[in-house]
């Protein structure tokens, strides 16, 4: 009798990240590559420059398009709670 072996890699539990923390993540990292590309644009190093510059474009783009779904996410909250009929005393959600 042959012993069974489970060949599926057991799932993982991903750590969800929030918008503002991405936010600053990216801010960050773009600060980083930002001065990473200044440093090759002074010292000549065009291999450091252009790939760290496109790498920085590509973190405050990424900054922007987060902060825009957000503010949408905001409003899209904030317009469902206006539209919502205002709770009256005694009512239960039970």
């Amino acid at each position: 009798m042959g012993y069974r072996i489970n060949h599926y890699a057991k799932p993982t539990d991903s750590q969800a990240v929030s918008g503002w923390e991405s936010i600053v993540k990216d801010l960050t990292l773009g600060m980083v590559s930002t001065g990473m590309c200044y440093f090759g644009f002074e010292t000549g190093i065009v291999l450091l420059a252009f790939p760290m510059g496109l790498v920085a474009f590509m973190f405050y783009a990424s900054v922007l398009i987060t902060s825009i779904g957000l503010l949408r996410d905001y409003r899209a909250d904030i317009k469902k709670q206006k539209l919502a009929p205002p709770k009256q005393a005694g009512d239960d959600e039970n």
